[in-house]
């Protein structure tokens, strides 16, 4: 089914150089919609960005190159999969999750708000529920036992509580094994069957 013109959005995917992050900047193109990928690129393939999106480099831990981002971009959605992933390297140097897991999550939060973004979608990770079962029951109490899971249930934390700011709907996207399993939490609408 095409989209009809007046349903295209203004896409923002952070992280969008990486698996996921590429894989949803497609899905969204294929949907007809703008799509606006910002990625540093320090784990991120520029050649894993689709031609069709407008690639931006740039470090989402600066407060004044986001906000300059999201006036330029007025994304209507804003997909947030920039982090730091490497649950190894936080338990080596737990500040290693500083830039990308909280100043680059408030910096884009703070500037969805501002520029009235109207979904805010967040990539979490199981890692957030330590030890379980796989696959994970999204009603699982948090009991992070890493640095990067501490980061990602942090995250959510901060996303819930924006979540009155987004007026259409604010999803958690939870993955597993890398990207198996999808987990919608705190939704009042689904953005991605939307896309």
């Amino acid at each position: 089914m095409e989209n009809r013109k007046s349903d295209r959005r203004r896409i923002l995917i952070t992280g969008g150089g990486g698996f996921i992050g590429s894989a949803i900047a497609s899905h969204a193109i294929s949907r007809g919609h703008q799509v606006y990928v910002a990625d540093d690129l320090s784990t991120g393939i520029a050649e894993a960005v689709p031609a069709e999106a407008r690639l931006i480099e740039i470090d989402l831990s600066c407060r004044q190159d986001v906000d300059c981002l999201f006036r330029d971009v007025q994304p209507d959605v804003v997909s947030h999969h920039a982090a730091q992933s490497a649950v190894a390297g936080s338990l080596d140097d737990p500040a290693i999750d500083l830039p990308s897991n909280y100043a680059a999550l408030l910096n884009v939060l703070n500037a969805s708000v501002a520029t009235a973004a109207g979904h805010f979608i967040f990539a979490s990770s199981c890692s957030v529920y330590g030890n379980c079962a796989v696959p994970a029951d999204e009603t699982m109490p948090l009991n992070p036992l890493s640095p990067y899971g501490i980061s990602k249930a942090a995250g959510e934390h901060y996303v819930e509580l924006n979540r009155f700011a987004w007026t259409e709907s604010l999803v958690l996207v939870l993955f597993q094994a890398g990207f198996a399993v999808c987990l919608c939490r705190l939704s009042r609408s689904s953005a991605l069957a939307r896309w």
